[in-house]
């Protein structure tokens, strides 16, 4: 049994596939011989790359963890490898497939947490087990769609193996590189727990995770980010979950137990500005956490009650205060184009943006993501202008919106582009007073002429993202 996990990727980023990861480690511990292909890495530029590739593996099962942005693009290569060798066969799974899994049946689609469905799955196509066995997925039978039952969310998330970053082009991913907003050094993603018991209006997380909060043992945590520095000298971890400090005792604990470890490590997060309490905000700070990012959305009470945020402007200016005050950074992340926003409630916006005074700045436009209820919203009112999620990242100059309300896409654009415009990043001084990051920009610029004309070129242009990126992903590619 040959079972092969592709990571779709629409751009360069530096963060690993951490949910395409978990479901090969958790096969590994099953001694199923289970490959990752990561296209972006391999250089991979187009479908046909990424069939030939996966066909040179000759697997029995193919399986896509897809989101909104690169669905179309792994559908499509799905299809083609369908054609190609009609015997293999395909399962879908992630956050776009568990919201709308009826649009990528081609064998089987995997709705929820994947790890024991994936695994469950191998054992079917084998004969070990009924295709009635397997939880959680969707698949055809005599042309009649079936959904088996729901198996419960794993309530030990200690029972799991650590991530199969081993399969994973680790030159790549283990560089020097921004893991953490502001600051350059060799990192990584991590997970300390699943679920968010929250309500936002515009989420998908519960697509996959649920609702409940479940959380990993704090020495398991520590323990694995003691192995990652041990084994390949990582110094920095960005921690993926939805939210941190829910629980305080929890929170505490794992700064506790890095603390006690002298693990000398920098980490960076994201937190509800309603949960910041100065107690936690110290320990955090004492066990490394240099950077905090904070969903702050809108300025507007109007706005921030209508996508169901359960936060007010209050909220957001003292947890920036006590940030501040402890000494760690912090990213404000505000969103433009939300259910009747209107162009007061962006100058309040712009008002509680300046107050507040972030260290970064992210605008994005507000994206109806296929299983949101912010989703199901736009296609009752009629908001929603085009099914094509390809460009319709959080940030940066390609961004276009999903849906129209009171602001069309243009100006939409020009709203987003007049608030990077005023809160310009504080990026490039941050990274100057970095003796690694000069360093590694003068090799790179150096050595790559191209590279530096590019950087100069975007850079002249007011394209600092497009310069960035023409660094970062030479700087990638030159080991």
């Amino acid at each position: 049994m040959k079972v092969i996990l592709v990571n779709v990727r629409k751009d360069d980023r530096r963060l690993p596939p951490l949910g395409t990861a978990y479901v090969a480690g958790y096969l590994k511990s099953k001694n199923v011989n289970v490959e990752i292909i990561d296209p972006t890495p391999l250089q991979l530029s187009n479908n046909f790359s990424y069939i030939k590739n996966i066909l040179s593996k000759n697997p029995n099962l193919v399986g896509f963890t897809i989101n909104a942005v690169n669905a179309n693009d792994a559908l499509n290569i799905a299809k083609k490898l369908k054609q190609q060798n009609p015997e293999i066969q395909i399962v879908f799974g992630g956050p776009q497939a568990s919201a709308i899994p009826e649009d990528y049946l081609i064998d089987y689609v995997i709705i929820g947490e994947g790890e024991i469905a994936m695994y469950k799955l191998s054992q079917a196509i084998q004969n070990k087990i009924k295709i009635s066995e397997v939880p959680n997925i969707m698949y055809k039978v005599n042309k009649e769609t079936k959904i088996n039952p729901t198996q419960e969310f794993i309530k030990d998330l200690d029972t799991l193996p650590y991530p199969a970053r081993d399969l994973l082009p680790l030159n790549w991913y283990f560089q020097r590189d921004s893991i953490i907003r502001g600051h350059w050094g060799k990192g990584t993603s991590v997970l300390w727990s699943r679920g968010c018991p929250y309500n936002c209006l515009f989420c998908t997380t519960r697509e996959i995770f649920g609702r409940k909060l479940r959380l990993r043992n704090p020495k398991k945590i520590t323990d694995e980010l003691e192995h990652l520095k041990n084994k390949y000298n990582l110094t920095d971890f960005y921690v993926l979950d939805d939210i941190l400090g829910v629980n305080k005792t929890w929170t505490i604990n794992i700064c506790k137990e890095i603390i006690s470890r002298n693990l000398n490590i920098k980490w960076g997060c994201q937190m509800r500005t309603n949960l910041v309490n100065e107690e936690v905000l110290k320990y955090m700070k004492r066990a490394g956490c240099v950077s905090i990012e904070y969903g702050c959305e809108s300025g507007s009470q109007r706005v921030l009650d209508g996508i169901r945020k359960g936060i007010t402007p209050e909220h957001i200016k003292k947890a920036f205060k006590l940030t501040k005050k402890t000494g760690i950074d912090n990213v404000a992340y505000f969103m433009i184009g939300n259910p009747y926003e209107k162009k007061e409630d962006i100058k309040q916006t712009v008002k509680l943006a300046k107050t507040i005074d972030a260290d970064f700045y992210e605008f994005s436009i507000a994206t109806p993501y296929p299983g949101s209820d912010l989703w199901k919203l736009a296609k009752t009112k009629g908001w929603i202008k085009s099914k094509d999620y390809s460009k319709a990242f959080h940030t940066g100059d390609k961004a276009q919106s999903m849906m129209e309300i009171n602001f069309t896409d243009k100006e939409l654009k020009k709203i987003k582009k007049y608030l990077y415009g005023m809160f310009k990043s504080k990026y490039f001084i941050k990274f100057m007073k970095q003796p690694t990051f000069v360093y590694d920009l003068a090799s790179t610029l150096l050595t790559s002429p191209e590279t530096l004309s590019k950087v100069i070129k975007f850079t002249a242009n007011g394209e600092i993202e497009k310069g960035a990126w023409a660094y970062f992903h030479k700087q990638r590619l030159k080991e």
